[in-house]
């Protein structure tokens, strides 16, 4: 397995928000932005999506390029942690409304 991912609605912020992580040697190869248009049009062409939400790490720049890369733009900074609490991220925000999948 090179990676995971997940899309989902929330209804706090009234967009599909998604993730992934990909293992380490498979980066800079195009999967995550692959991975990502993938989720997003899963869910355009199922559900009827258009407004997408993401985070990423302050200390991710790359995967800042695979959300720009789908369309999403910076809406604000905070913080994430770990599924298990174990680490907090600073973080960006980012989200798009699309009437077209790419």
């Amino acid at each position: 397995m090179i990676g995971s991912g997940d899309i989902g609605y929330n209804r706090e912020k009234g967009a599909w928000d998604f993730g992934y992580n990909i293992r380490y040697d498979y980066w800079n190869q195009g999967l995550a932005t692959e991975a990502a248009k993938c989720m997003m049009k899963f869910a355009y062409d199922n559900f009827g999506a258009r407004d997408f939400s993401a985070t990423y790490a302050v200390d991710n720049p790359a995967s800042g390029k695979v959300l720009e890369k789908c369309g999403l733009k910076f809406y604000k900074f905070g913080e994430y942690s770990k599924f298990d609490g174990s680490r907090i991220y600073n973080a960006i925000f980012c989200s798009a409304h699309l009437d077209e999948i790419i």
